[in-house]
């Protein structure tokens, strides 16, 4: 398959893996990077000797030549995307980039999801066009690992203790199963059970941006998705994503993307042709 590839990154990989119920693997070394993420059920995955639950919308990044293995109760299943690659000459480079860490965020029901879904449905079809777009949407979930990354390392505050944080992942979780809704800050009051001034500065100390802040990026990613894979008008994509106001979605979009979405998307087309 690598002939198929004309530069990095080299996919070796990329399935949609339904595991039966209590499945294992044995310890194991892979040569190239691994993505895991978790679709459905549960797993443990050990790492180095380092323990991970995976959850839906947990994402793990292996590096190559690390140890690991999943263990999973008798009666437990796991759907999981399963990728494995190699960045050829840059290896050593793109390992710098990342750090140290496995856990890579919780993407459940987000926008990265879908990228991995289609990952996997691309590398099955023939073609070195498929090949191509397979890096590509590699790269761009790459690219929003690496993101999230510096939100985390920019963070020169205090240590954020585990009430904190399993707090701010309620708040998270309620943002993104509801980001088509009219999120306000006493909603994640209730949830989290302190004020919003805790909640603005514990978020942001987490995620790198207020709740708010991160509210707009997930509606603005999936507005963009909607845009490129429908033909829904600029109003129902503002009123899917969140907006009952069609002015206010496209300020936003502005705001956070540089472009109107009508921009956005007529870039997209002559990039493709």
């Amino acid at each position: 398959m690598f002939k198929d590839f004309l530069t990095p990154p080299y996919i070796e990989l990329a399935h949609l893996f339904v595991a039966p119920l209590g499945w294992q693997l044995p310890p194991r070394q892979l040569r190239g990077y691994q993505l895991q993420y978790c679709k459905a059920g549960e797993v443990e995955y050990i790492i180095e000797g380092q323990s991970y639950e995976m959850t839906p919308g947990t994402l793990l990044l292996i590096r190559p030549h690390e140890r690991h293995e999943i263990r999973s109760a008798p009666d437990i299943s796991h759907i999981c995307y399963s990728f494995v690659f190699h960045m050829g000459t840059n290896h050593s480079e793109f390992e710098d980039w990342f750090g140290n860490a496995h856990c890579r965020g919780n993407w459940y029901n987000k926008p990265l999801e879908k990228q991995l879904s289609q990952l996997a449905a691309f590398y099955h079809q023939p073609g070195r066009e498929h090949r191509m777009k397979c890096q590509s949407i590699l790269l761009d979930i790459l690219a929003s690992l690496l993101q999230l990354h510096r939100l985390e390392s920019d963070d020169t505050n205090a240590p954020t203790n585990d009430l904190a944080r399993s707090r701010m992942n309620l708040v998270w979780l309620h943002m993104s199963q509801h980001y088509r809704e009219d999120v306000k800050l006493a909603h994640l009051e209730a949830i989290a059970g302190i004020g919003r001034n805790h909640i603005i500065r514990q978020f942001r100390r987490i995620y790198g941006l207020t709740p708010m802040q991160y509210l707009t990026l997930m509606r603005i990613e999936e507005a963009k998705s909607l845009a490129v894979q429908t033909n829904l008008s600029v109003g129902e994509i503002a009123n899917l994503v969140g907006y009952s106001d069609v002015h206010t979605f496209g300020r936003a979009f502005k705001r956070v993307i540089g472009v109107s979405l009508s921009q956005y998307c007529a870039g997209m087309v002559s990039q493709t042709r």
